[in-house]
């Protein structure tokens, strides 16, 4: 299932509201004018958030992320047992338009997402691939906990 697995934006936006002064304002001004949009990009960074998929067997988690106009050279990938970070230059500026009735144009340049996995997994044999625009990140999954022997 395509859909947003990243939380941590949401969380903000939420522990925002409860606060004073202009951030709380501000916060609460692109609650009403973007809407759901958050989802699909960060003014502040002027980056889109790439549409991601997570599945999860008993041996591997796979990421996979829609990164069109994107050159394999230009993708910078990190992860955790926990998370993982997509960071990818586009070849060509992508405008749109963003807003409620006040709208306006904004220019995108890279494509950045982070993740939580929705289990630990081995972050160093992480394999990844990139084709035709897609980027498939393979985990393997960490194991629960090691065998200790009485001796």
């Amino acid at each position: 299932m395509w859909g947003d697995v990243d939380n941590e934006e949401e969380t903000e936006s939420v522990e925002n509201v409860g606060m004073s002064g202009p951030g709380a304002l501000r916060s609460l001004i692109e609650d009403a004018l973007f809407g759901e949009e958050r989802l699909l990009f960060d003014l502040k960074s002027r980056s889109l958030r790439p549409l991601c998929r997570v599945e999860a067997t008993e041996e591997a988690v796979t990421v996979t992320f829609d990164l069109p106009y994107v050159e394999k050279n230009g993708i910078s990938l990190t992860s955790t047992e926990n998370t993982l970070n997509v960071e990818a230059k586009m070849r060509k500026v992508i405008t749109l338009r963003v807003g409620g009735s006040v709208q306006k144009h904004v220019q995108f340049e890279r494509y950045t997402r982070r993740i939580r996995l929705p289990t630990r997994v081995e972050p160093e044999r992480a394999k990844a691939t990139f084709r035709n625009g897609l980027l498939r990140v393979k985990f393997p999954i960490a194991k629960r906990g090691n065998r200790v022997r009485i001796g």
